[in-house]
Parts: C-alpha cells; sequence; structure tokens
C-alpha cells in the first residue's frame, strides 16, 4: 500500500517541476521577451554579473534536471529514493541555492534604475522581483521536501535494522510479504539445510553480494599471503566496484574545466556574437551538472548511490546537454572567428578548448550510460 509520505512526496516534486518551469520562463523571457537574469551587481549599464547568472542558471536547470529524473523513475515503480541519502543531501542544498538565487534577484531588481527618469513602474522590475519571490518559495518547497525524504530514509533504516536485528530469521508467509515491501525477494534468502522446507526451520538471511563484491572479498583474503599478484589482482577488483564514482568524478572534472575556459572566452563579448540564448544553454549545461554529479559524489562519500535508472537518466540528460554545448560554441567559433579581421587568437583557443571537452564529457556519459544499462549497477 502506498503511504502518506510517498503520495505527498510525489505532489510535492510535480509542484517544484511547475514552479521552477515557470521560474525558468521568466528567468529567459522577463525582460520584454528578452533575457531577464537575476542580475549580481549595480554598474552604470546595467550590466549583469556572469558568476551570478552562472550560478542561477546552473540552480535552475539542474534542479529542473534532477526533479525530472525522480519523477520517470517514479512512473517505473521503484522505491530506489526512499534509500537514497543522496535524495536528502540534493534537497537539502537545494534549500539554500534557490534562497541564495532569490535573495540575489531580490537585491539586484528592487533597487533597479530604468531607462527613462521619470518612470517609477517598470515591467522588467516587477518581473525581477518575482522570480525573485519564486525562488525564495521554491527553496522553502525544497526544505519540505528534505523532511519528507528523512521520514522516507528513517523509515526504510528502521525496517532494515528489524530485518538485521536477530541472526535467525523464521519464514513465513507473513514475513515473506514483509520482505517483499522493503524489496527483499525470496531469491536472496537461503536455508541453512537443504532440507529446510520453503517456509519452515530456522533460514539465516543471506543478503545477496554482488559479484564485484564477492571477488573483492576474495581477493582480500587472498592478500593476506603477500603475493604481489594477489595484490593487483585486488586493486582491479577494487577498481571494478568503484568505477561508477570514477565516472562521476571525471564527469565532474570535465565540467569544471570546460566552464572555466567558456569563462576565460567571455571577456570578449563578440565571441559568442552576444547571444544570451547561446550563453545561456551553455553555462546550463555546465554548471547543472557541475551541481548533479557533485551532490552524487557528496552522497556517495557517505556510503549512499542513487539507483542505476536514476544514474542511467542523468547520464543520457549530460549526454544531450554537453552535445548541444558543444554544437553552438563550434558554430559560433566557425561563425565569428572568420567574421574578425583580427581575432583574438587566445580566446577563440579558450572557446574552442570548452568545446572539446564539453565532447569529450558527452562521451563519458554515454559510456558511463551504456555500462551502467549493462551492469544495472548503483551508481
Amino acid at each position: 500500500m502506498v503511504s502518506v509520505q510517498t503520495i505527498a512526496t510525489i505532489v510535492v516534486k510535480i509542484f517544484k517541476i511547475v514552479l521552477n518551469i515557470v521560474i525558468l520562463v521568466l528567468y529567459r523571457t522577463g525582460y520584454n521577451g528578452e533575457f531577464l537574469g537575476v542580475g549580481g551587481t549595480w554598474n552604470l549599464n546595467e550590466e549583469k554579473n556572469p558568476d551570478a547568472e552562472i550560478v542561477a542558471s546552473g540552480v535552475i536547470v539542474g534542479y529542473l534536471i534532477y526533479t525530472l529524473v525522480q519523477i520517470v523513475t517514479f512512473l517505473f515503480g521503484t522505491t530506489e529514493h526512499k534509500r537514497a541519502l543522496s535524495e536528502i543531501v540534493m534537497n537539502f542544498i537545494g534549500v539554500f541555492l534557490w534562497i541564495a538565487v532569490g535573495a540575489v534577484a531580490l537585491h539586484y531588481w528592487g533597487g533597479y534604475q530604468g531607462e527613462h527618469q521619470f518612470q517609477f513602474v517598470f515591467a522588467e522590475k516587477q518581473v525581477g522581483l518575482a522570480v525573485g519571490a519564486l525562488c525564495v518559495i521554491q527553496g522553502a518547497v525544497y526544505l519540505l521536501d528534505t523532511a519528507l525524504s528523512v521520514i522516507h530514509f528513517t523509515k526504510e533504516m528502521l525496517k532494515l535494522e528489524y530485518l538485521y536485528a536477530g541472526s535467525l530469521v523464521i519464514i513465513s508467509p507473513r514475513s515473506k510479504d514483509f520482505m517483499c515491501e522493503v524489496d527483499v525477494y525470496a531469491s536472496n534468502i537461503a536455508p541453512l539445510t537443504e532440507n529446510v522446507s520453503e517456509y519452515g526451520g530456522g533460514a539465516r538471511v543471506i543478503w545477496a553480494m554482488s559479484a564485484g563484491d564477492r571477488e573483492a572479498d576474495a581477493q582480500a583474503k587472498k592478500g593476506e599471503e603477500g603475493s604481489a599478484t594477489d595484490r593487483d589482482s585486488r586493486a582491479a577488483a577494487v577498481l571494478k566496484h568503484n568505477w561508477c564514482i570514477g565516472l562521476r568524478t571525471i564527469e565532474l572534472i570535465l565540467a569544471v574545466i570546460a566552464i572555466g575556459l567558456i569563462e576565460g572566452a567571455m571577456t570578449a563579448p563578440q565571441v559568442l556574437q552576444s547571444d544570451h540564448r547561446h550563453i545561456a544553454l551553455i553555462f546550463s549545461a555546465y554548471s547543472s551538472f557541475i551541481i548533479i554529479t557533485g551532490i552524487l559524489i557528496i552522497a556517495r562519500l557517505f556510503g549512499e548511490s542513487a539507483g542505476w535508472k536514476t544514474s542511467i537518466g542523468f547520464s543520457v540528460i549530460g549526454v544531450i546537454m554537453f552535445t548541444a554545448a558543444a554544437a553552438i560554441i563550434f558554430y559560433d567559433w566557425h561563425r565569428s572567428y572568420y567574421a574578425n579581421i583580427r581575432p583574438n587568437k587566445e580566446v577563440y583557443n579558450l572557446l574552442i578548448s570548452s568545446g572539446v571537452f564539453a565532447i569529450v564529457n558527452a562521451v563519458v556519459f554515454l559510456m558511463h550510460a551504456f555500462l551502467t544499462f549493462r551492469k544495472e549497477a548503483d551508481y
């Protein structure tokens, strides 16, 4: 039976998606159909701080991607989110990120001065204040979702603790139904002797270990003999067991390098032809996946991992986003480089390097999705 917390979580996530889309549309088209932004600093030309826009676009697009992936995994009937610490970490950090973006927008647009001296009401100012207020509300919604995630996580841990409380478990039809509710299937339960009936006698719960775990355990025992060959095999087993977090780390590093290179290229506005749509998509791809992969790695360091379906969702969207960003970079490079009489080669080298790193990261995401699908392993 579906719990009240699960229904509340789904409703909250749908509300977050709707609110996120509204914020994204206003953020992108709130200035009379043009780019609105959150500002970040005041100056004579009312030019917005690019660092603030990078963070804002990453938060808005990144959390939209994350929430959509979570909703899609719900459609597959998975309950992995209930035991995922990454869900708690993502929501908890989201509270501060959304409130920070909202505070920057409210600060900037609250003191915004329009072009006309005797005009006191500006449409873009009202929209900017609305974006800031909606971001703060979104932060409050993420706080609510954090509380629901903690409730889910606590209940699941209590169930597992109850199962582990005794070394012996009596298998009966009722206990089998209970175990099915916490995703423990009869195939993972082995009797103490071959003559034990399906539901009779005592049986010790044997949690199925992955092939990587069994191999790592076997190699660890052999390592006691001090053989160099065994140590190499054990290292290979550890690498095989931790390949997912290794790929996530590579994805994070490549995204950080790519955004650093494109930030350096932004010193020459003519490089990207001052097209806010192109700039927004590039920074959204880079900064959003820096946030997503960073939080997934943090959760992994706490001993938790996202489900394999969720991991595939992130990887597939990463392929799409980074491929699109690279395509735009190469297009702008080709269009603007030959249009300038004296192009700044140093800046254009930074731009093309960012595109190359985006392509490499898209390949890494694609490989990650393929391996995860083949192995059906947690990230």
